[in-house]
């Protein structure tokens, strides 16, 4: 929520760079409004859970105490919505400026400005139905939120007029620590309008513009913290541009609300060709005080001490406005859409006119990028008709920004719109603003391909090894490669689709290597593995020779063949356990598991496993996508935590859980999924249990 100011600075003139456009294709689904309510929206936010991209929520200003609240559960096909945040329901009353994420938990995290001034952040544990008051961080505005793996990120202009930082650790599914110190952006008072992004390896970076007011030129700057969560704090910030958008700058579509230069970050962490580079957008005007506003971007490959030239976003020809834009990136491919509201079709006159005034009426627009920045497709109109904030009268306007997240392909801007192209605002054409959204389908396939899973089972020496990479995205057939040391006694073997990495490892270390693809399309992609290959094991089973073992206690009925270990079995459980032997307190278990699903499907992974009231146990619900990881003692659950993450019948899983005397560590194909503090040492040997389904354990390891 930004307070007006009337600081007019010195005119500057900024060249800008313009990017040859590549064509992309993009497909505009349908545009769905999201609220029809009766009041004015504006300023929407939104988030869908990177497990389950089904999953969206989206919030807005409501021009009264509240928020909107619209979810959907089928991929943006149907939304229900409702009123938070009144005061009178469960969560502190809220004013407006609200910011939404999903972390890798399953947790939808909420923050927005309370009517009290004050920054709230609100938990959801189930993709929006409900919420709970979880921390107030003290006056500020213009709250952002972000998640990383195991912790959340709130970014604000705090009470002192500087940019602040705090985080919380987060833990599992509704399981989150307190929000830490406050952190403050080095020399950014007067300071505003903030983004945030969260790097690869959990650095912290924040942009933000100063001065807050006037017309501008402006400044725009970033500031790292190199470790995140660690003790060495932000460094000193980077200048990367000037631009002529102060942070009160009138332009003739919102010419009493103004706009600001909306600076926003997003990194990439996909693992791709453009893996670790961090992109800017931003507002720019030339001349200044032109209402010729374009958006631009800039990018950098060294965590933000380095910046690109210009590269135009905002492809029209015109001298009208684009402004408000909104930045997401796609992990899955590393591809970047950037969202604004365009002005360039108001002539003054015709189908994208609603009053006769030339360059005050406002359309969405949408550009990809599959090249990392460098070049952006010819700009695609989502909105069918034009809206007008003075008609609707607002005080927002169309508000301090709009909403994007770009997940799997797919991306879903959101938007204030008074055009009523849908005919269900309950205000009619041109009153109000409704809040709209639209799934966008990115068909460019982007310059990389994923390759899965994330990370690589480690093995034991002179143990039979098998681990299966696969590509995802893109078109096949694929030719695959790599680079670096595979472990000795392992090759990689790779058809048109898939590559296996297998054989007997002859030696014991730690080998880096990394797998490189190449589609029909001449678009790339790698990732980075690393294997560590034990010397030896406490206990070992690559189940390769077909024979149950007899040292084994099985209940039901196990097969062995083609290097795991079975069971089908319906209300009854089947449970198979590896010998006493196998018995240990500080170790690390490993095992890959599949399971075929089902409605009521279970598959437990049983470790530290000395009776069903003495246990460990990692639960796999399919049919809820849920990770429990939870410790009995005496038949009493002591420790527990809940992650929602995808569950795919007939794929195979990395888990590996280490207890290294407090707490117990649960990887899944590479991937941190929760860190489970336990109140009490365990102590015994490891198996599989199912029910309700087939379930297979392909390798067990317990170092």
């Amino acid at each position: 929520m930004r307070l007006a100011s009337f600081s007019l600075l010195r005119l500057v003139f900024l060249g800008m760079l313009f990017a040859g456009s590549v064509s992309a294709q993009i497909s505009v689904g349908t545009i769905v409004n999201v609220s029809k309510r009766s009041n004015n929206e504006s300023e929407p936010a939104i988030a869908i859970d990177p497990n389950n991209t089904n999953r969206l929520f989206i919030s807005a200003n409501t021009n009264a105490t509240g928020l909107l609240s619209s979810r959907s559960s089928n991929g943006g096909g149907g939304w229900t919505a409702t009123t938070i945040a009144t005061g009178s329901d469960s969560l502190v009353a809220g004013c407006c400026d609200s910011s939404a994420v999903f972390d890798s938990f399953g947790n939808l995290w909420l923050v927005y400005l309370g009517e009290d001034g004050k920054v709230k952040v609100a938990l959801s544990t189930d993709g929006g139905q409900n919420f709970s008051n979880f921390a107030s961080l003290g006056d500020g505005d213009e709250p952002t939120i972000a998640a990383a793996t195991g912790r959340i990120w709130v970014t604000y202009t705090d009470g002192s007029n500087t940019i602040s930082v705090r985080s919380a650790a987060v833990t599992g599914l509704g399981t989150a620590g307190s929000f830490g110190a406050r952190q403050v952006a080095t020399s950014s008072t007067d300071g505003e309008y903030g983004d945030i992004a969260i790097g690869p390896n959990g650095e912290v970076l924040v942009a933000y513009q100063t001065p807050s007011s006037g017309q501008g030129p402006v400044d725009l700057y970033v500031d790292l913290d190199p470790d995140g969560a660690g003790a060495t704090g932000f460094k000193n910030r980077v200048h990367v541009t000037s631009t002529a958008v102060g942070g009160f700058d009138a332009i003739p579509a919102q010419s009493g609300r103004t706009v600001d230069a909306e600076v926003g970050l997003a990194w990439d962490h996909s693992g791709g060709l453009f893996n670790n580079r961090v992109y800017l957008v931003y507002t720019d005007e030339a001349p200044n005080e032109s209402n010729n506003t374009k958006i631009l971007l800039r990018y950098s490959d060294d965590r933000g001490s380095t910046w690109s030239e210009p590269i135009r976003v905002s492809d029209d020809v015109t001298s009208h406005s684009q402004f408000l834009p909104r930045i997401a990136l796609d992990q899955t491919t590393g591809d970047v859409a950037v969202s604004f509201y365009d002005c360039r079709n108001d002539i003054g006159t015709g189908p994208d006119d609603t009053n006769g005034i030339a360059n005050d009426d406002a359309e969405l627009f949408v550009a990809v990028s599959s090249d990392g920045g460098n070049t952006f497709s010819s700009n695609v109109r989502v909105t069918s008709h034009p809206s007008n904030a003075v008609i609707a009268g607002n005080k927002f306007g169309f508000g301090d920004y709009e909403g994007l997240v770009f997940e799997d392909g797919s991306f879903f801007p959101v938007w204030a719109d008074d055009s009523n192209s849908t005919s269900d605002n309950p205000n009619g054409t041109l009153s109000k603003f409704d809040i709209y959204t639209a799934k966008i389908q990115d068909n460019s396939g982007g310059p990389y391909i994923a390759l899965l899973p994330q990370g690589a089972a480690d093995g034991v020496k002179n143990l039979d090894y098998d681990q299966t990479i696969t590509a995802k995205g893109g078109t096949a057939p694929y030719v695959f490669g790599h680079t670096g040391t595979l472990p000795d006694g392992l090759s990689l073997n790779c058809s048109s689709n898939i590559c296996v990495l297998s054989g007997n490892p002859t030696a014991s270390g730690t080998f880096a290597f990394t797998v490189n693809v190449t589609d029909a399309d001449a678009n790339t992609g790698s990732r980075d593995y690393s294997v560590h290959i034990a010397s030896n094991c406490i206990f070992c089973d690559d189940f390769e020779n077909g024979i149950l073992d007899s040292a084994w206690t099985y209940q039901r009925t196990w097969t062995e063949s083609a290097g795991f270990l079975n069971a089908t079995t319906g209300k009854k459980k089947a449970t198979a356990l590896a010998p006493s032997g196998a018995n240990c307190t500080n170790c690390d278990m490993e095992a890959t598991v599949k399971t075929t699903g089902g409605n009521s499907a279970k598959t437990w992974i049983l470790g530290w496993y000395q009776s069903d009231n003495n246990k460990i146990e990692l639960t796999m619900d399919d049919k809820n996508d849920q990770w429990t990881l939870e410790q009995t003692v005496n038949g009493s659950v002591i420790a527990k935590q809940v992650v929602i993450s995808g569950i795919h019948p007939n794929t195979v899983y990395d888990v590996k859980m280490n207890f290294s005397g407090s707490t117990i560590t649960l990887r899944v194909d590479g991937s941190t999924f929760m860190v489970l503090p336990l109140p009490n040492s365990p102590f015994g040997t490891a198996g599989l249990r199912i029910k309700k389904t087939s379930s297979s354990l392909g390798f067990l390891s317990i170092e």
